[in-house]
Parts: structure tokens; C-alpha cells; sequence
């Protein structure tokens, strides 16, 4: 039931996005932001804080403009929690929350290696990083890989 063809529902149970009915709303996860959808009669998925925003207006959003949502809920789409910015102000409305990712809140760990070829030490975001990223060392790290795969391939064959 779950694999149906001519795509009324996709693998795994999940419905195929062009068969929802017009209207319907769906949440996504976009670049780490939550973020509603709504299909509309021509068949299109808009954003819905964008459409919302047009209806309300009675125009289409100008070029270079963003909607920015005053309280940062990006599911709150009620018109007094909407705004229009350029890309400039926009970015600067959210400049206090890029300054904490800075400041090392939201960044990415990093840790403190030993490359297994040089002997130096550098900086990975993972912490089996064993090469450095000279050249010589992920050559001599790719060349140990691939004579790796070629003794495991000639050992399956015997």
C-alpha cells in the first residue's frame, strides 16, 4: 500500500509534494530554519510568510526584498509579525545572533591534531583527523587508501 505507482505515494509511506490537495501547508526544514510551505491552485509551494504577506498587499514582493519575521519564529506568519527589508537590513537585524555563532556559541568544535606524515600540528573539525592539508600528506594518505582497496579487492578474488 505504502509503495502505490504513478506517484500517489513515494517509498517509505511519504506523499509525493505535487499530489497534496491546493491550500495544504507543509513544514520544512530549510538551511537549519524551519520554514512553512503553502501550495497554491496553480500548483506552486511558496513560502507562506512571503504569500501572506503579497495577499495582504495586494502586490507581489519587490526584487532584492526579504521578509523578515520581527519576533525570529519563523512560523509565526500573522501580518503584524511581518516585515519587508532589503538584504542589507536584513542582515543587520540579524547581526546580534551571527556575533554569538562568532563568539563560538553555534560554531562548529574544532580539534587539536598531530599529522601522521609531518608531525605538525593543525586544526580539524573532526577528531580522527590525522592529515594535515599539505599536498604531501594527502597524497601519501590517498596513495596508503587506494593500495589498501587494491589488497582487499585481490584478496576477495582468491
Amino acid at each position: 500500500m505504502t509503495d502505490r505507482i504513478r506517484g500517489r505515494w513515494a517509498k517509505g509511506g511519504k506523499q509525493d509534494w505535487h499530489t497534496f490537495p491546493t491550500w495544504t501547508v507543509r513544514v520544512r526544514l530549510v538551511n537549519g530554519t524551519r520554514r512553512a510551505f503553502i501550495k497554491l491552485p496553480s500548483g506552486d509551494w511558496r513560502w507562506r510568510s512571503v504569500w501572506r504577506w503579497e495577499q495582504w498587499n495586494g502586490c507581489s514582493l519587490p526584487r532584492g526584498m526579504n521578509v523578515h519575521h520581527k519576533d525570529e519564529n519563523t512560523l509565526n506568519d500573522a501580518i503584524d509579525n511581518l516585515e519587508v527589508l532589503t538584504l542589507a537590513e536584513h542582515m543587520q537585524r540579524h547581526r546580534d545572533t551571527l556575533n554569538v555563532a562568532k563568539q563560538g556559541a553555534y560554531v562548529r568544535r574544532s580539534y587539536d591534531c598531530v599529522c601522521r606524515y609531518c608531525g605538525r600540528d593543525f586544526v580539524a573539525g573532526q577528531p580522527k583527523g590525522v592529515v594535515c592539508n599539505d599536498q604531501p600528506c594527502r597524497t601519501k594518505q590517498n596513495t596508503e587508501k587506494s593500495m589498501r582497496w587494491q589488497r582487499k579487492q585481490a584478496a576477495a578474488q582468491r
